[in-house]
């Protein structure tokens, strides 16, 4: 039973961890391509 609690927590905290970087990736990448488009629209 301890066991089994230890796993579960486990996978919450290893969920939450995948979430937050997905979370991250998504977040820069949106940056990037705005900064990006900002920076595309200067030059011309």
């Amino acid at each position: 039973m301890i066991g089994n609690s230890k796993s579960s927590k486990a996978l919450v905290v290893v969920a939450g961890v995948a979430c937050g970087a997905l979370l991250g990736v998504a977040l820069g990448v949106a940056l990037f391509v705005y900064e990006s488009k900002r920076d595309m629209e200067a030059n011309y």
